[in-house]
């Protein structure tokens, strides 16, 4: 880890589901955090041992993704 301004940020996570949904009705909807429209971003939120939610940030449905597939994500520090 880099540390910023002499502090190191470890204290990152992946959002859940519900925490994603929010990210997207929040920000993405309202033009904000600078989200590609086309990206499939993964929560860690997990339907069973192969399969994660994911979240569409294109049209905002949620549904479960199997992790060996490529998917973006996008951690957060505090929500």
């Amino acid at each position: 880890m880099v540390p910023k301004n002499g502090v190191v940020y470890d204290d990152w996570f992946l959002p859940s589901k519900d925490e994603l949904n929010q990210i997207y009705h929040n920000l993405k909807v309202e033009r904000l955090g600078n989200f590609s429209t086309i990206d499939n971003y993964l929560s860690s939120s997990e339907a069973d041992v192969h399969v994660a939610w994911s979240q569409y940030f294109d049209n905002g449905i949620q549904r479960k993704s199997d992790r060996t597939n490529e998917i973006a994500i996008r951690p957060v520090r505090a929500f």
